[in-house]
């Protein structure tokens, strides 16, 4: 069943971190007497580990009464110590759990990679990803740092703007290597105890907790759609850039009071993240990869040593080999991809299919209202509106991203004006559009002095404008109309809405807004 379960193993979490023991200490050593223990002493493991091990020889140990396997390889040139252990689900029947342990050592340099796999013959069923207990006794007898920044167990705290500063300069370093989770205070405390979540995740995130005060100031240095408030918690992912990105590139999870499931969303996105690193994936090559590998070296070595030419040209035969069956198996996934790319493709239409099928019934239910709820709550700064339109709007306006990031930065003085321009888009346009009369659009539109034209007279010729174009699903849009107020050049006085409508949603896609895009063609 092991060969069984490697191939159908899907990665659940993993994690790169370098080790720097104590003073005095051999931090390579350290790193697999930490791996060992943990075979050793776990309950859920019950392996037997040799003693040869502790040496840093390589071992193999079969299971015993229903426990887990585990195997080691070494390689003197390079160092590398590698472990995997395959541990069946307790809990579970067919449920199997494959830990792959890496440990490099480049010049004074020790670093330790795991991935963790999980593996069943039939439907996995639901699991809540686990960071190795081993991960966290090496933070009590190393120093583990990732991008140069120690790896803790522990939340860090920020209660003061010393703290806070450093934790924005955090957020914006270029160098940083994982996600930062920031936990906010609610009005009735924390949403739940971060201590047990910073232990759950150790490894995988850094984890910070922010007080009412200092997430106010958060929002005053960030703006509020960059920022975490009231018992929300949000992922500040790797990257992080405000000129380039969108505040839904890094996520917000909203806290429910009636909800327990918070705590446990957030452990799976920060697991799903650590998966989705291309760049650890690749630098970490599987353990069965890693041992063919090895095993390959030293039986060149051995063979190259002894002179002997038939061992030589069996080597040479069993590489050619080796070739032809990774041809073969580079073909057979080639195949599975094909195949599963048209499942995609197939599921995708589906998708779209039921999406329209629920914005037809939307529309249905709110075809003919023509302004939003007096109660609604209007936005009071630009960096507000993208979610005003978000909550107001749904099934008949969106904002393109790249109008999300241009409406940042408007400097047009009349935030109320922008904002019934788009109700009179979301509202009375898409009604025209759906066959109830241009009048009622026009009277929206006169009474706040906006008209509704064309870009130009033949807007074809912007075509090749990328200014021009915006993207929505994937999609590209030709903004060949907009909402203009005012002749003036200046930002501050003058606006202008650029749109396109998508036949497919049968709603306004908004591109660019509130200044003018440039107009001549060059």
């Amino acid at each position: 069943m092991s060969s069984e379960v490697r191939k159908l193993g899907r990665p659940v979490l993993q994690i790169e971190a370098r080790i720097e023991a104590l003073p005095g200490a051999d931090s390579f050593a350290v790193g697999r007497q930490a791996v060992l223990k943990w075979l050793e002493q776990s309950p859920n493991l019950r392996v037997t580990v040799p003693k040869k091990a502790y040496d840093g020889e390589p071992f193999s140990v079969p299971p015993e009464h229903g426990g887990a396997m585990a195997e080691a390889v070494v390689s003197r040139s390079p160092i590398i110590w590698a472990c995997q252990v395959v541990n069946p689900d307790n809990n579970v029947a067919g449920r199997v759990w494959i830990v792959e342990i890496a440990l490099y050592a480049i010049g004074p340099t020790v670093r330790i990679a795991t991935r963790v796999s999980c593996a069943a013959k039939g439907d996995m069923g639901f699991f809540l990803p686990a960071v190795p207990a081993f991960v966290r006794g090496l933070m009590d007898r190393a120093n583990l740092t990732s991008g140069g920044e120690a790896l803790t167990p522990q939340p860090h705290h920020i209660v003061d703007s010393e703290n806070l500063e450093e934790l924005i300069g955090f957020i914006q370093d270029e160098m940083r290597m994982l996600p930062i989770l920031v936990i906010s205070k609610g009005l009735d405390g924390w949403p739940f105890d971060p201590n047990i979540l910073a232990k759950d995740i150790a490894g995988l995130a850094f984890v910070y907790t922010i007080t009412n005060e200092m997430s106010w100031e958060l929002t005053n240095q960030l703006s509020k759609p960059w920022s975490v408030f009231n018992g929300a918690c949000r992922i500040y992912l790797p990257g992080f850039d405000r000129e380039a990105q969108s505040p839904y590139d890094h996520p917000l999870f909203i806290h429910n009071p009636d909800s327990s499931f918070l705590p446990g969303r957030l452990r799976s996105a920060i697991a799903q993240l650590s998966v989705d690193s291309p760049v650890i994936y690749k630098r970490h090559p599987r353990f069965t990869d890693l041992r063919r590998d090895l095993i390959d070296i030293e039986s060149k070595r051995e063979a190259l040593d002894v002179g002997d030419l038939k061992a030589s040209l069996a080597l040479l035969e069993h590489d050619l080999a080796l070739a032809k069956s990774a041809e073969d198996d580079w073909r057979g996934l080639a195949e599975q991809y094909a195949s599963d790319n048209l499942i995609a493709l197939e599921t995708i239409e589906e998708i779209k299919r039921e999406n329209a099928n629920l914005r037809g019934r939307v529309r249905s239910l709110a075809l003919r209202a023509d302004a939003v709820s007096e109660d609604a709550h209007w936005p009071s700064s630009y960096a507000e509106l993208p979610e005003w339109v978000s909550n107001s709007f749904a099934s008949r306006l969106v904002l393109a991203r790249k109008a999300q990031r241009a409406v940042v930065s408007s400097q047009y003085q009349d935030i109320k004006l922008v904002c019934s321009a788009l109700e009179a888009l979301a509202m009375a346009y898409v009604n025209m559009r759906n066959g109830l009369g241009r009048t009622p659009f026009e009277q929206s539109l006169e009474r706040i002095s906006v008209s509704d034209e064309p870009i130009a007279a033949n807007p074809d010729r912007y075509k090749k404008e990328p200014a021009y174009w915006c993207q929505y699903e994937g999609r590209p849009f030709f903004m060949d109309r907009h909402l203009k107020r005012g002749i003036s050049r200046d930002s501050r006085e003058a606006l202008r809405i650029y749109y396109a409508w998508d036949e497919e949603t049968q709603q306004v896609i908004v591109g660019h807004l509130t200044s003018h895009l440039p107009t001549d063609i060059s």
